[in-house]
């Protein structure tokens, strides 16, 4: 989980640090970004999912090179390279220039600390206007820090308590020489993991290192659709989740979709009076896959009527969307979520997000403007509202900040739309007839 995020000349969050501790320092696992529209929530989810693309950078090169070798028909025909163009990997250079503040010339910084396995520590990556100029791990678990590694343009130390073969150290070494400002320690040894194998890695390094490199591996990520339409990402050993909707899956792999059916049947019979069963329509295809198209069987006009999924409602199609979020977290995946509520009713997500409260496994950040979830008192003591003053800084503060005490019968909600807290829009009237007066003069 995450301790605190701090992030300097990123998007619009020149120079942000937000503390997610609760009193006793320990991560709050379930956290809500409020604010007005434009003030930086998606930036913030956003950054995990640059830290994402930052671990992919190898993986991304190596593809590239590796495909670029083929005949285009070939490429069009080979599914690895399909799911590369969708997964829209990018290089070192091209992350720096859409995500760094624009006209900034100073660095752009990341740094995020966190507790895993009970043990705290922090990693750092700084950039310049074009490649990785810093990049550093620290071990916060006892009373001194201690650098686990640290590189630089400079110079290069790696802890040898971080390998359990220092052997492979050497190796490391040799990668970074190579490579390193390109790309992180972090995305060198992510590529080794996935042209290896799992247990290759795993048997060569520290295991707590090893479980920090996953935790940031497996981050689950989803933004609104305008802000990145193809990319969502989680983490899931269970492949029908990449395509609850439609697909061909393998026919080795036909119970993962039965599963998934009940699955679905159970999650939107529960909360859809008019759902009475939600299904898959199959087919076996010729190569050792079946086609699969979700279905609605729904109540209208007092008749059983079978619907597609392609003609359900945005709302209904948002959840089948978000429900492999909600898996990947049950999985122990930690999980940021740009704008939650998009198309969906605040009484339907409300409900949702209070039994969820209490199943997800690991950390969960959400940005809403949904304010119904306020009423909620678990909910309530975990939601966070960015304030900007007059400068037009940035800061994201605790609720519970506002307020020595929150009182059950104190009403949070009411008192964050009068504006108590900040975070919410305070806007003239607008005169749509003198609008259209403009257009016509």
């Amino acid at each position: 989980m995450f301790r605190y995020i701090k992030l300097k000349n990123y998007k619009s969050l020149v120079d942000f640090e937000v503390d997610l501790t609760n009193k006793k320092g320990m991560p709050k696992k379930f956290v809500l970004v409020y604010g007005e529209n434009g003030v930086g929530k998606t930036n913030l989810a956003s950054a995990f999912n640059t830290m994402l693309d930052m671990l992919r950078t190898k993986v991304a090169s190596d593809w590239v090179s590796r495909y670029m070798e083929m005949e285009p028909e070939e490429r069009r025909n080979d599914p690895k390279f399909q799911h590369s163009l969708a997964l829209n990997f990018k290089s070192i250079e091209t992350i720096i220039k859409e995500t760094k503040t624009i006209n900034s010339e100073d660095n752009m910084e990341f740094e995020f600390g966190f507790r895993i396995n009970n043990k705290n520590g922090a990693y750092r990556i700084v950039l310049d206007n074009t490649k990785i100029i810093e990049e550093k791990l620290i071990d916060e678990s006892d009373l001194k820090n201690k650098i686990e590694f640290s590189i630089d343009e400079n110079e290069c130390y790696l802890s040898d308590g971080l390998f359990k073969d220092l052997r492979y150290k050497k190796d490391i070494d040799d990668l970074l020489d190579k490579y390193w400002g390109k790309h992180s320690l972090f995305s060198l040894i992510f590529f080794e993991n996935a042209d290896k194998r799992t247990d290759y890695i795993k048997e060569r390094l520290n295991k707590h290192f090893f479980q920090i490199l996953t935790f940031f591996v497996t981050l689950g990520v989803r933004l609104t659709r305008h802000e990145n339409p193809n990319q969502d990402t989680f983490g899931t050993h269970y492949q029908i989740m990449t395509s609850l909707e439609k697909g061909n899956i393998p026919t080795a792999y036909i119970s993962q979709l039965k599963k998934a059916e009940k699955m679905l049947n159970m999650f939107f019979t529960n909360l859809y009076s008019d759902i009475k069963q939600v299904y898959y329509e199959t087919e076996e295809m010729n190569n050792n896959y079946t086609k699969y198209n979700l279905m609605f069987k729904k109540l209208i006009q007092n008749k059983i009527v079978d619907v597609k999924y392609t003609n359900e409602s945005a709302g209904t199609k948002c959840l089948v969307d978000l429900i492999p979020f909600f898996m990947s977290s049950m999985e122990g995946n930690f999980l940021a979520i740009d704008e939650i509520d998009t198309k969906i009713h605040d009484i339907l997500i409300s409900t949702i997000l209070e039994s969820f409260f209490e199943s997800a496994k690991n950390q969960v950040i959400m940005t809403t403007h949904n304010t119904l979830l306020l009423e909620n008192e678990k909910l309530r003591a975990n939601a966070f509202v960015f304030k900007v003053d007059k400068n037009g800084c940035k800061k994201l503060l605790p609720i519970t900040d506002f307020e020595e005490r929150i009182h059950p019968n104190l009403n949070i909600r009411k008192r964050y739309l009068n504006g108590l807290y900040g975070g919410i829009p305070f806007v003239g009237e607008v005169d749509f007839d003198e609008l259209l007066e403009i257009m016509e003069e």
